[in-house]
């Protein structure tokens, strides 16, 4: 069942299938079991999934999976090949098709689970962005550098901004080209310096303006 799409992300819940023969995606494949067990061979390893973990495939990697548990079910984020360069610049390939990631694996499933706030496109558009960033970040071994600036002076920029404009939905893709850094870098300084995110700032306003 899709519970979410928009033209770099597809999310889905899976049910249990017995399992899947060797095949290939496309796109980023980025999983975290719901319940159950799940025996997966890729590229050659083999590893068992638990609830705890996310699993990560690269485009056109050779992968399958036994998840003949009962119980199984999976939540899997589905993102296009060049979303990578588009939201931090760079292409990028995940060195582990693992994570122990139990923080993580949670985000995920909440992000797969059919919610009111997924009316909310683009903060959930935002929130996906955020969990790329982190498990990138965990396959390097270390967070992914940003450059030092004044990231308060450009938060404070950019609510100016939208507060002059807040009929008009904020465009990530434009705040990040107008301040000349990546659409991840905005919204990763946005979250470390304001208690808000980059968007849905119509609700966040008052607070501003009082502030």
């Amino acid at each position: 069942m899709i519970t979410y799409r928009d033209g770099w992300f597809e999310l889905a819940l899976l049910e249990n299938t017995g399992g899947f023969p060797r095949h290939t995606h496309d796109e980023y494949v980025i999983s975290a079991n719901l319940n159950g067990v799940e025996y997966v061979w890729l590229d050659g390893n083999t590893f068992d999934v638990d609830p705890k973990m996310v699993t990560i495939y690269n485009p056109h990697q050779l992968q399958s999976g036994d998840n003949s548990d009962g119980r199984w079910q999976c939540a899997s984020l589905y993102v296009q090949p060049g979303a990578f360069e588009h939201f931090f610049g760079r292409a990028f390939r995940f060195a582990q098709g693992v994570q122990q990631a139990l923080v993580l694996a949670q985000q995920l499933k909440l992000l797969a689970s059919p919610s009111d706030e997924q009316g909310d496109g683009a903060m959930h558009h935002e929130r996906l962005v955020l969990l790329l960033a982190a498990l990138m970040d965990n396959d390097m071994g270390s967070p992914a550098p940003l450059k030092i600036v004044s990231e308060g002076g450009r938060v404070k920029r950019i609510k100016a901004r939208l507060l002059d404009c807040l009929a008009e939905p904020p465009n990530l893709d434009a705040l990040a080209r107008d301040e000349h850094i990546t659409v991840a870098h905005l919204v990763r300084s946005f979250h470390q310096e304001s208690r808000y995110a980059a968007i849905g700032l119509a609700d966040a306003a008052p607070y501003w303006q009082s502030a």
